[in-house]
This record gives structure tokens, sequence and C-alpha cells, in this order.
């Protein structure tokens, strides 16, 4: 059986200067992660995917209900409970990400239920608490890798790639939900990817 397309190949070397806390994953350790989750956990690369495409935070995807998918619109909604900017977010749903919520079948759910719920599967009680960072500490085990990498990561992952490609910030501040464009340039210079001539915050007012 021929090696899984990989679909982060096209991302370029990632930065080093990054702070120590949920590192961007390498295009080698994203190939290496995606093939052996596929064959042992496939459940929590369905997680994965909606943390890289989606640049939600895990907290905020656990909360996630069948009804906040729209796949007429293609949006994700996220109530002002859930969403760290505590105010009604939406959030593109990509094709590669729609995909993968295609796959859920979520027709056969109730509106109301977690997308993320017990069992694998939408239900009305959401996963439990530990359970992302319970399935992918084996894969960290697994790999050897250290406590810096996390499944938060897959979101730095997504801003790396994401900043290389296209340098442009304020797409980065509305995708990331940032309340100010002084805090993605913080964010960005701890991934290590924002020099201060970079900056357009930073500029006197005139």
């Amino acid at each position: 059986m021929g090696r899984r397309q990989n679909p982060f190949d096209k991302i370029d070397k990632l930065p080093e200067e990054y702070g120590t806390k949920n590192k961007p994953f390498t295009n080698e350790q994203i190939t290496d992660i995606k093939e052996y989750v596929l064959e042992h956990d496939p459940y929590l690369w369905k997680i994965i995917c909606f943390v890289y495409y989606s640049f939600m935070r895990l907290s905020e995807i656990r909360r996630l209900k069948v009804g906040d998918i729209d796949l007429e619109k293609d949006l994700i909604w996220v109530a002002g409970q859930t969403s760290k900017t505590k105010k009604r977010d939406v959030i593109p749903i990509v094709p590669a990400l729609k995909k993968i919520i295609l796959e859920m079948n979520l027709e056969q759910y109730h509106p109301d239920d977690y997308l993320f719920g017990s069992n694998q599967i939408p239900s009305a009680t959401k996963m439990g608490e530990n359970y992302m960072g319970k399935h992918f500490r084996k894969v960290k085990d697994h790999f050897e890798l250290s406590d810096n990498y996390t499944l938060y990561g897959f979101k730095h992952t997504a801003v790396v790639y994401w900043y290389k490609k296209e340098k442009d910030i304020r797409k980065i501040q509305k995708t990331c939900r940032h309340s100010s464009m002084l805090m993605t340039e913080r964010y960005l210079k701890s991934l290590g990817l924002l020099d201060d001539k970079d900056a357009v915050s930073e500029l006197p007012e005139i």
C-alpha cells in the first residue's frame, strides 16, 4: 500500500525561533503523525483537522453542537459562551474540513447534540474533558515528543503556514479572532514569524 498523500507537503520549513509551548509541527512530523493516527485512532484525526482548519481552541471544539455547523453556507457558528471573545463568532468551513464533517453524517443527529460527544459520535453528552489530551498523549509517547508539542500546536502550524504564504496580518487576526492587531503581532512574534519592521500597530498616529 502506497504512502498516503499529505496535505501539508507544501509547507515550507518552519521557523525555529518560536516559544517552547505548543510548538508547530514540522512537515516530517505531520506526515508521520497522520499516518499513525489514521491507522490507530482515526477519530483523533477528525479533532486534529478541526484544530488545524478552523483555528479553534480545544475547549471551543469540545462545546460545539451539531446545529452550529451550517453546511449550506459553509460556516461554523461559535456561541458567545463558547467563544474566547464572549461574543458570537463565525468561522468559514474550508473544503478539506467540510470533507471531514460530511463523513460525520450530522443529519442523523439532533441539532443540540454535541458535535464531539461521548462514544466518538455526536450525542447529548459532550466528550470527556481529558479525552483529547489522553488520546494525543499516546501519539506523543509513540513518537517520543516532548511536552512542548501539543494538540493545540496544530493551530500554530496552520498559522505558520498561512502567514509564510500570504504575509497578511489582518487575515490572521480575523481568523484567530484576536481583539486587536497588537495581539496578533505578539502572537506571530511568539512563533518567530514577525520582525519589528513588519509590525503595523506600532506606527505612531499622525
